[in-house]
């Protein structure tokens, strides 16, 4: 079967394909093209045609497919940059959120009166990260004087 796409379109498949990739019905497509409406219809339906026209038609939904999957990699980097810097974004957070939403993910953000409310728990859940990350860092930096200061008292006996 590969070798029906990859066999070269004759000026007239590839006019009469043209016309339908832009929509127009056979019959249009006949007219314009001034062959009968059988002719055209078996002119579409020649097996290296059909194959054509499927690509054709599938090539802008896989580039559509594409841009998303990308989107979606953007989006969960937006979320991890926002996590790990403790900073609340919520215009990122909402457009992240969204991406997720629409390619299946359901990240949580809603479109409806919940949307604030997410957005205020992702909020509030980031303001407790700042929190404990505050709380975690003092209580190393008092794991450190100690150290230290237990060096301190080895190294005076």
């Amino acid at each position: 079967m590969k070798e029906n796409t990859a066999k070269a379109l004759l000026p007239t498949e590839a006019k009469a394909l043209q016309l339908r990739v832009s929509g127009m019905k056979v019959q249009d497509i006949a007219e314009k093209m001034g062959q009968h409406r059988v002719n055209v219809s078996r002119i579409l339906h020649r097996p290296h045609v059909e194959a054509r026209l499927k690509e054709w038609q599938y090539r802008p939904l896989q580039s559509i497919e594409d841009d998303l999957k990308a989107l979606c990699h953007d989006a969960i980097d937006t979320l991890r940059d926002v996590l790990r810097s403790g900073e609340n974004h919520p215009a990122r957070i909402k457009a992240a959120c969204a991406v997720l939403d629409r390619t299946g993910f359901h990240a949580g953000c809603q479109t409806s009166e919940g949307e604030n409310q997410s957005l205020e728990v992702f909020t509030s859940l980031l303001l407790q990260l700042q929190e404990y990350r505050s709380e975690v860092q003092t209580l190393r930096e008092e794991v450190e004087r100690l150290k230290g200061e237990g060096t301190d008292s080895a190294v005076g006996e």
